[in-house]
């Protein structure tokens, strides 16, 4: 876990700190094997090009993006894989690399493919010699010089190192790099080799830091300094290295690293004797501002917050030294006489009435059982607001809400509001009160949002009262219960703060008394940096408002959504607000109470515009869910095998001071942004082949936008099946099929067309053979010549076959007892053979060709004879009538008898016709 130093002096001019002088702060990061660095014995500390950290370490070499360490060891075939990891030293090469120093050996690192070149051993060949390399030394010129141990000097061109190489006695006269951390030579006491960094800041504040770790600032380089904080390090091993985007400086020491962020404080802190709660901030009629503090129970009054305030008494003056007024005040108030109101908690209400300028005579109200309508309901009182009849109200934490009706009167008369039957039970712990017009008052409870109708007069018993609270599955309902502020704007919108959901908004256009009120969620679901809004205020811009949390303020504009935040980056330090309403002192100025004390703050000095833009790296990848692997920080473009589609990309925005308040957005292609918030990563499954393009972009720390965005190629292979050969071959593969399948259905129908033929033609054959007394043929009359079937698709063999399967259906027709068995017998073949085979010829089982040609017959007789028709069935081998029946009708779709009264009608026809041609 990071070991986070903070030193932060305030310079005490006074017995006060001057409200808008600025502050000079020292923040001081500390990082060891703890934070991931791979060994605490750091070395050098160096920014390459691009702006990434690399620290040499005894273990190896790491990089250092604001987030992790990452350390870098030769892979098994590197040539750096013969020395120890021990660097001593590491400088930028002009050509985006790095020459490192193993021991005394001298190496290159190439930044884009992670690998090292042993340098060392090529110039040993080279200039035919061995030597040990103490110092490395590089020039704007892009050449580098190497200072071996006998004190001869290798000068070397960097894009060319090994033939440029040659030795030179002397050290050659170049203009070298330098870190720039000393820019004031002799200053503040010190000399200049005294010191690891001395430089003046844009303010022209002067920053000291000496070779003890000491930190110092001065308005100017002139002095006086001051000591603002100090480095905890051994004695002797800090050394300046190098400052990075951020301006942050960095040293490396023998037990780890060390990060300082020096600046101005936005802020200043309003001194008390003793940290206290402040639980509200309001401004008198006179100007002058009153802060309460809930601990101390003190009243601090402030004519000028540059000034020392002034403390209320319990004898109603103001003094000059720090008084206890004697009871925690949780709420202030001015009415339009001048009289000032106290709300406390235990103590009930107070009312200060003006005696001269510097005293009042103080009233005391606390809540009394004998005295009905003359005290307060409850000595716990949070809120006190005024309305336009000059009715005071006030929010008590046990008793609901109370109105006092004439509270300049020596004797005010109270209403207790939670004495009506209608008063909501669950609304009685109240924290704020606020007036919406002349008819409502809106009030922030502990049992959710509730609204009063204004009563006329003294008309309380027709008060009308609707609680609002969460409803399990209606998001249009208030996003949480417990109700911390509300405010309502110029605009006719109705802000309400929530304990954790954030900033509920209702519309002008619907009424807050309304049941069908309908509220808009401002929350970390919706793009809200927290959902922890303990008070609210507008910001004087025509819709912002400033919303105050525990641990930071922002500002909302509820038409875009956007936020400006304030975390503690922007502080330096972790602030606990506290549910004191902030203060506007004019344009963007504040007064704020925390937890611990108040705090004026100019917010427009936040100074994210001029730092430079963090540029955004892509640090790793992972494919297949494999681990990360490392990648360039100019990696543009990666390559996934056909093989690879899965991909987790890592990157960061090189921000070194405020990494945890950067949120993050990606879109692919030219999709819209999609937000991540603080997280680094974006993971893309089962990737179709082509070639994509993801942007990346971060924010600042107040959450606004940058012009980083980084684009990353992707450029996923297909598999030969995904390539354009595959799809024609797909193509030609559903063309073959769909030509075999409509030829297989053509020649599938042709064979079942000639199988019908055949079948009718034997069918015919069959009936060809019937006996000709039984057609009723006339002696004189030609015999008929039998139709034979077309024997020219049947080949000899199965010509034979049907001709022993026709001599044995002619010679049983008319056999009940025949069967497949002695059909197969008489045509010399098995039972499954003759199945096969008629299948085949004529598409139908022996038993159904057998079937078919008794019927064929027998329907033969019925229409050319006038047989009885159980003789035709006896004739046609049907032994059952009723069967015999049932089969005719199935394959002719009428019954015997009306065929045989069809074929009677047409003989009697013919009988008449024939008559009457003899007459």
């Amino acid at each position: 876990m990071k070991r986070s130093l903070s030193f932060i002096t305030f310079l005490i001019l006074t017995a006060v700190v001057a409200a808008f002088a600025a502050t000079p702060f020292c923040h001081i990061r500390h990082y060891d094997e703890y934070d991931g660095l791979s060994q605490r014995q750091v070395k050098q500390i160096a920014k390459d090009s691009d702006g990434v950290l690399w620290f040499a370490t005894w273990n190896g070499l790491n990089r250092f993006d604001g987030y992790k360490f990452e350390h870098i060891r030769p892979q098994i075939d590197d040539e750096a894989r013969s020395y120890s990891e021990r660097f001593r030293d590491i400088k930028p090469a002009s050509t985006g690399g790095l020459w490192c120093r193993i021991d005394d050996k001298i190496l290159y690192f190439n930044l884009s493919t992670h690998r090292f070149t042993d340098i060392h051993s090529q110039l040993e060949k080279k200039l035919a010699t061995a030597f040990d390399v103490s110092q490395i030394q590089t020039a704007t010129d892009g050449r580098t010089v190497l200072k071996c141990a006998d004190g001869r000097y290798i000068l070397l061109s960097d894009s060319n190192p090994v033939e440029s190489a040659a030795f030179t006695d002397e050290r050659p006269k170049l203009k070298y790099h330098s870190p720039g951390t000393r820019k004031l030579g002799n200053v503040g006491g010190y000399r200049n080799e005294d010191l690891l960094y001395s430089r003046a800041d844009s303010t022209g504040t002067a920053w000291l830091i000496t070779r003890d770790g000491t930190v110092l600032s001065a308005p100017s380089a002139a002095g006086p300094y001051s000591t603002i904080a100090r480095i905890d390090a051994p004695d002797g091993s800090l050394t300046c290295c190098t400052i990075d985007l951020r301006g942050n400086i960095w040293l490396r020491s023998n037990d780890g690293a060390f990060c300082l962020t020096l600046g101005q404080l936005p802020y200043t802190y309003l001194a008390h004797p003793e940290p206290s709660i402040v639980r509200g901030c309001v401004r008198d009629p006179k100007g002058r501002i009153w802060i309460s503090y809930s601990d101390s129970k003190a009243v601090a009054v402030y004519s000028d917050l540059s000034a020392a305030p002034r403390y209320l008494g319990s004898d109603g003056h103001l003094h000059d030294s720090f008084v206890s007024f004697g009871s925690p005040i949780y709420s202030m108030s001015a009415d339009p006489q001048g009289n000032m109101w106290f709300g406390s908690k235990p103590d009930g209400l107070f009312r200060l009435t003006p005696q001269s300028a510097d005293a009042y005579s103080v009233t005391n109200f606390r809540h009394d059982p004998a005295k009905p309508g003359l005290t307060p309901a409850a000595n716990d009182i949070y809120d006190i607001i005024f309305d336009r009849q000059g009715r005071m109200w006030l929010a008590t934490m046990r008793k609901g809400i109370d109105c006092v009706l004439n509270p300049t009167s020596v004797v005010p008369e109270f209403i207790h509001l939670g004495q009506f039957a209608d008063y909501p039970q669950n609304a009685v712990r109240v924290r704020r009160l606020a007036i919406i017009g002349d008819s409502l008052i809106t009030a922030a409870t502990t049992g959710g949002f509730l609204t009063v109708g204004l009563p006329a007069e003294k008309r309380f018993d027709r008060t009308s009262f609707r609680l609002h609270v969460s409803r399990p599955g209606d998001d249009s309902s208030l996003g949480n219960i417990a109700v911390m502020n509300i405010l309502p704007d110029a605009k006719g919108r109705l802000f309400i703060a929530t304990e954790s959901d954030g900033v509920n908004m209702l519309p002008p256009e619907i009424s807050a008394d309304s049941d069908s009120a309908r509220f808009v969620h401002f929350d970390t679901r919706t793009g809200m940096p927290v959902d922890v809004a303990l008070s609210l205020a507008p910001t004087g811009s025509a819709d912002d408002i400033l919303v105050v949390s525990n641990k930071m303020i922002y500002t909302l504009d509820p038409l875009s959504g956007r936020t400006v935040t304030y975390p503690a980056s922007f502080w330096h330090r972790h602030m606990h607000f506290s549910e004191a309403a902030p203060l506007r002192l004019g344009d963007n100025r504040w007064l704020l109470g925390l937890e611990d004390g108040a705090i004026s703050v100019n917010l427009d000095r936040a100074d994210t515009a001029l730092r430079p833009v963090p540029p955004v790296i892509f640090t790793s990848v992972a494919l297949q869910n494999r681990p990360d692997s490392l990648i360039s920080a100019r990696t543009d473009s990666i390559i996934l095998s056909p093989d690879e589609r899965n991909i987790t990309i890592n990157f960061a925005a090189l921000d070194y001071g405020s990494t945890e308040d950067l949120q993050y957005q990606f879109s692919m292609d030219d999709s819209d942004w999609n937000n991540l918030g603080t997280n680094r990563s974006v993971t893309f499954l089962d990737m179709d082949p082509g070639e994509y393009r993801l942007h990346v972009r971060s924010s600042d720390s107040s959450g606004n936008w940058l012009d980083n965005t980084r684009t990353l190629t992707l450029i996923v292979t297909p598999t030969f099946w995904e390539t354009p050969a595959a799809y024609v071959l797909y193509i030609l593969a559903i063309l073959l099929i769909i030509v075999s399948v409509t030829w297989t259905i053509v020649y599938i129908r042709r064979m079942k067309r000639k199988q019908k033929e055949l079948l009718a033609a034997y069918l015919r054959l069959v009936d060809s053979h019937t006996e000709s007394a039984e057609l009723s043929t006339p002696p004189d009359s030609a015999p008929q010549q039998q139709q034979q079937p077309s024997t020219a698709t049947l080949s000899p063999a199965d010509e034979a076959f049907m001709g022993r399967v026709m001599d044995f259906i002619n010679q049983n027709l008319g056999n009940p007892d025949a069967g497949i068995d002695d059909m197969a017998a008489a045509t010399a073949t098995s039972r499954s053979s003759l199945n096969r085979k008629m299948k085949s010829l004529l598409g139908v089982t022996p038993a159904d060709f057998l079937k078919e040609s008794r019927i064929s017959r027998a329907a033969t007789l019925l229409s050319e004879t006038d047989r009885p028709i159980k003789e035709i069935a006896l004739d046609c081998g049907f032994s059952d009538l009723n069967y015999f029946g049932k089969c005719f009708k199935a394959a002719r779709k009428t019954s015997p008898t009306a065929t045989a009264a069809n074929t009677g009608l047409n003989n009697c026809r013919t009988y008449t016709i024939v008559s009457m041609a003899i007459t």
